[in-house]
C-alpha cells in the first residue's frame, strides 16, 4: 500500500538517487530498490506485530476513546496551524 503512495515514491527517488550512478548495472540498481522495499515492508510488519501483541492490544482497546480524542485534537491543531500558517 505504501509503495503506491506518490509522496513516498518521490521520497525514495530523492533518497536513492544519491546512491545510483549511470554506470551501475541493472542488478545493482535492483538491489538498492529491493533493499528499500524490504526495509519499508519489514517496518510495517514490525509495527503491526507490536500493536497486536497480547499485552498491547487490550490496553489500546481499553483506551481507544482517549487515543481517538488525542488524535482528533492533534489533527485539529495541525489544521489550524495550516490555516493560520501565513499569518503566524
Amino acid at each position: 500500500m505504501a509503495l503506491s503512495n506518490p509522496k513516498l515514491i518521490l521520497f525514495f527517488v530523492a533518497l536513492l538517487s544519491q546512491f545510483v550512478s549511470p554506470e551501475m548495472s541493472p542488478a545493482a540498481k535492483a538491489i538498492i530498490v529491493l533493499t528499500a522495499m524490504i526495509i519499508d515492508g519489514a517496518w510495517y510488519v514490525l509495527v503491526a506485530l507490536m500493536l497486536s501483541h497480547s499485552r498491547v492490544l487490550p490496553w489500546l482497546q481499553q483506551h481507544a476513546h482517549w487515543i481517538n480524542r488525542a488524535t482528533g485534537v492533534m489533527l485539529l491543531a495541525l489544521a489550524l496551524r495550516v490555516l493560520l500558517g501565513p499569518w503566524v
